[in-house]
């Protein structure tokens, strides 16, 4: 059965009532009508099985008749913070890491970095983030989480390094790193997943990194590209 989004601002108590293009897609391309039972995400934690009670090609409205709490979430809230690739290939990275588990992502720019987005007013902020946050609700939807996970505005290297002292733990992928990445039980807290750009990190923000409570890693003999790194330590680490 497929999952729907449900805005928490459109939950009143056990009546619900979706946005516009949800309704139409519940309405005309699959069909529903007035009795039917559909399930639904709020991307804040909940998860709901809905009776229809009302349609028509705008709008649809139920009621809730089961909520459950944080379901298919993980124990772990992990952070993916990527140097931005070229092209549109965060939106897989935030695809992919959504159906992974990813909590929150960190898009930065580092000295290698291809993509460099312009400076904008706060008030004309860049269409990726919103874009992002679209794919990244397909994406919940299609895997069942209940949590929307954040997605942060694009960073300068020296405001993302401030938010390395903000988890419990900080992992940075390196090639050539002496030790791999440690695949252990853990059970809660936050991590915070670092990786660079193709090319790499410089010497001097590898100093910067190391100067900070990190931990260096390796994925190995094979080099991997930037956004498969990102997708394949986040999955070592939650699985």
């Amino acid at each position: 059965m497929p999952n729907h989004y449900l805005p928490p601002d459109r939950v009143d108590q056990n009546y619900v009532r979706f946005p516009p293009d949800e309704a139409r897609h519940i309405s005309r391309s699959l069909r529903h009508r007035v009795g039917d039972r559909i399930t639904a995400i709020d991307g804040v934690g909940y998860h709901y099985q809905i009776e229809i009670t009302e349609i028509d090609k705008k709008e649809v409205a139920g009621i809730i008749l089961q909520r459950q709490f944080r379901v298919g979430e993980p124990s772990i809230h992990l952070a993916l913070a990527q140097s931005l690739p070229k092209s549109r290939k965060f939106d897989s990275v935030v695809e992919k890491g959504t159906e992974i588990g990813v909590s929150e992502f960190i898009p930065f720019i580092s000295e290698r970095s291809v993509l460099r987005p312009r400076r904008r007013p706060v008030s004309r902020p860049d269409g990726k983030e919103d874009r992002w946050r679209r794919i990244a609700i397909s994406a919940v939807k299609q895997c069942g989480r209940s949590v929307l996970p954040t997605i942060r505005a694009v960073h300068d290297w020296k405001f993302f390094l401030d938010l390395c002292a903000c988890f419990d733990e900080t992992l940075v992928g390196v090639p050539g790193a002496s030790s791999g990445l440690s695949v252990r039980n853990r059970t809660g807290g936050s991590v915070l997943l670092i990786i660079g750009p193709e090319g790499g990190f410089t010497k001097a923000e590898l100093q910067e990194l190391s100067r900070r409570k990190v931990d260096f890693f390796s994925f190995g003999d094979r080099i991997l590209r930037a956004e498969t790194a990102g997708l394949v330590g986040s999955a070592l680490i939650l699985y």
